[in-house]
């Protein structure tokens, strides 16, 4: 989200809420325009635009936002429709506030996949309908999904060759926005998608912003070489900020959810090599209380460990025992597979330490060295 969509993983919360009378005014102003649009029946993006656009309305900047956040970040359970509940955050945005949209806006795909994926369960034909009618297990699939999915989509583009457009854009080198890469680029046509990312095996890309790409300013947490920075308290870079918060085992709070966030089960994807991901519990709280959890401070100095942009991430022991034991050993492709010696680089380490001391509630521990590569 940080990278792809440009949106911040720091600020205020999505949630926050006005401060002040003028900010509530506005607002005020604001639903009334949006319920005068829906008594009339054109509450939709089109004549929004047109009844503010270059008219001089002292909130003009708000209604954009409005727009903005309705269409591509947040939108409602209706299309082209113009929701009332973006208008406290488009207020906040117009005063220059900074929010953290990046996690408001993946917790709300995390809800829409999760609901995607108990319909299409619910829908198999190894299900059972109620009534005995595979008319009514086809139903369940005739649903909406709101989320801002085409993030799913450049995401795999990004990782999967064989998916990827043959025409891809050059970025445009002053917004430093990735999702650019992919403006009005041709899907290529692929009859199985699932045999596709079956057979990815090598050519999977689990680190693509840290590949030089033309036109492409590769993020400064991206080091050519591997290194250690230390984290001060409160005088933290707000670059390594953002990095250590996507290191933060949390719950993502968004408008009308709250979605578990757990990078732990994707080291890979941060160069360092993938242990056995632990289940972690999941405590029901407050979207209050889920929030302080996200968004605390690091108020302790601790060290910081970055791997090489170009280092080959791998798979622990531990992993590796369980992956032979719960998938090799069930499946009759994978026979004949043999253990690769790993790099000479240093091995030594707790078979428990990524999960314990990298993605974690504690705000105290650091990612450790990578370990060795294939």
């Amino acid at each position: 989200m940080m990278i792809l969509g440009g949106f911040s993983v720091l600020g205020d919360s999505v949630l926050s809420p006005l401060q002040s009378p003028e900010l509530i005014q506005i607002k005020e102003n604001l639903e009334k325009t949006h319920r005068d649009l829906i008594r009339l029946k054109a509450d939709n993006h089109n004549w929004w635009l047109n009844l503010f656009m270059n008219r001089g309305r002292d909130y003009e900047h708000e209604a954009f936002l409005s727009l903005w956040l309705s269409r591509f970040v947040f939108p409602g359970n209706e299309y082209d429709k113009i929701g009332s509940h973006v208008f406290p955050l488009a207020i906040n945005l117009a005063r220059g506030t900074r929010v953290a949209l990046a996690p408001a806006v993946l917790a709300s795909i995390y809800r829409d996949l999760s609901l995607l994926k108990l319909a299409m369960l619910t829908a198999s034909p190894n299900e059972p309908s109620s009534n005995g009618n595979d008319e009514d297990r086809l139903d369940i699939l005739e649903f909406s999904l709101w989320a801002p999915l085409f993030f799913v989509q450049v995401w795999a583009w990004e990782r999967l060759l064989p998916l990827r457009p043959e025409q891809v854009q050059n970025y445009n080198k002053l917004s430093g926005v990735r999702i650019e890469r992919w403006h009005n680029v041709k899907q290529k046509d692929v009859i199985n998608v699932r045999t596709v990312i079956d057979s990815s095996g090598e050519t999977f890309q689990w680190r693509p912003y840290a590949l030089a790409v033309e036109g492409w300013v590769i993020p400064k947490f991206y080091k050519e070489n591997e290194e250690w920075a230390r984290v001060e308290g409160q005088n933290v870079d707000q670059e390594l900020e953002s990095l250590v918060r996507c290191f933060r085992v949390s719950d993502l709070v968004g408008f009308d959810c709250q979605e578990p966030y757990r990078p732990n089960r994707v080291a890979m994807q941060f160069g360092y090599d993938q242990d056995f991901p632990k289940w972690i519990p999941r405590s029901p709280s407050t979207p209050e209380f889920a929030w302080y959890n996200y968004s605390r401070p690091s108020n302790s100095d601790f060290r910081l460990y970055y791997p090489s942009r170009l280092s080959e991430s791998d798979v622990t022991r531990q992993y590796l025992k369980w992956w032979r034991k719960e998938v090799l050993s069930l499946a009759d492709a994978f026979k004949g597979v043999s253990q690769v010696r790993r790099s000479q680089r240093r091995s030594k380490r707790l078979s428990n330490f990524l999960d314990s001391h990298v993605f974690s509630h504690d705000r105290n521990v650091v990612p450790p060295k990578c370990i060795g590569r294939k």
